[in-house]
């Protein structure tokens, strides 16, 4: 696997995580 592919499946992640988080400062 190349890092280009590791870089956008880590991007994804960070914004599902920024998503849920400001789920959860409502």
């Amino acid at each position: 696997e190349s890092d280009k592919e590791l870089e956008e499946t880590n991007k994804r992640c960070v914004q599902l995580q920024e998503l849920l988080n400001s789920r959860d400062a409502e």
